[in-house]
């Protein structure tokens, strides 16, 4: 995987090894230019009720009330993501 630069294969890597280990992924690519944490949130939400429309997904709203606990709303977030998608059958 090298130093971490363009093409060196790092999201070849990580979605290979998603697929070989067969979990429910969704892959978000957040563009450098994307600063806006309410943006990045409501885009994340419209790709997972895109992509799993059949999961009952309802994440917050990134609004001036969280702007004090960005983490805390970012971990409120990803819990509430995480519980919807099917868990791996072994």
């Amino acid at each position: 995987m090298g130093n971490g630069l363009t093409g060196s294969g790092k999201t070849v890597f990580v979605v290979s090894l998603l697929k070989k280990q067969q979990v429910t992924f969704l892959w978000y690519q957040i563009d450098i230019s994307e600063n806006n944490f309410a943006d990045i949130f409501y885009f994340l939400a419209l790709a997972a009720q895109k992509y799993y429309p059949g999961e009952k997904l309802k994440l917050p709203i990134f609004t001036a009330e969280y702007g004090d606990d960005v983490e805390g709303f970012c971990i409120t977030v990803f819990l509430d993501f995480y519980t919807v998608f099917p868990k791996k059958q072994e």
